[in-house]
């Protein structure tokens, strides 16, 4: 299983219980998110990770700290990646096959919020220009 499909079984998900809009690999809160997701003002970050020493290398960096997301999510292929200390504020999704092979995620771990403020204008600005940047209007 790769990060890529993981990502698009999420997308899938996210679609599903109704987030407002959805986006891969951009830049908002300084960094790039594998997954930005909206849903009512509020903003949601998912990050994807398929190897335990993947996830322990991302929680060292301390890189979410300057993360502004309302929500910050890990998704992982395997509930043996999480083993040990968590980020406090992270959720965790966990990836698993039923048994007609549908991809479902099932959560074990709420997350804390770690900004309380809706989106700001700026944000959204800035979100909408990555998104649409180079494009011609219709």
């Amino acid at each position: 299983m790769t990060s890529d499909f993981l990502q698009k079984k999420f997308i899938s998900f996210l679609k599903r219980n109704k987030y407002d809009f959805c986006f891969e690999m951009v830049n908002v809160f300084g960094k790039e998110s594998d997954v930005l997701a909206y849903k009512d003002y509020l903003s949601y970050e998912f990050e994807f990770k398929i190897g335990e020493s993947d996830f322990r290398r991302d929680i060292k960096k301390g890189r979410h700290k300057s993360s502004k997301p309302n929500y910050f999510y890990y998704v992982v292929s395997d509930a043996s990646i999480i083993k040990g200390d968590l980020l406090d504020y992270a959720g965790i999704y966990i990836h698993k096959f039923s048994s007609d092979g549908q991809s479902l995620f099932r959560l074990v771990k709420e997350p804390k919020m770690v900004k309380e403020n809706h989106c700001t204008e700026q944000e959204l600005y800035t979100l909408l220009r990555k998104v649409f940047n180079g494009k011609k209007a219709n």
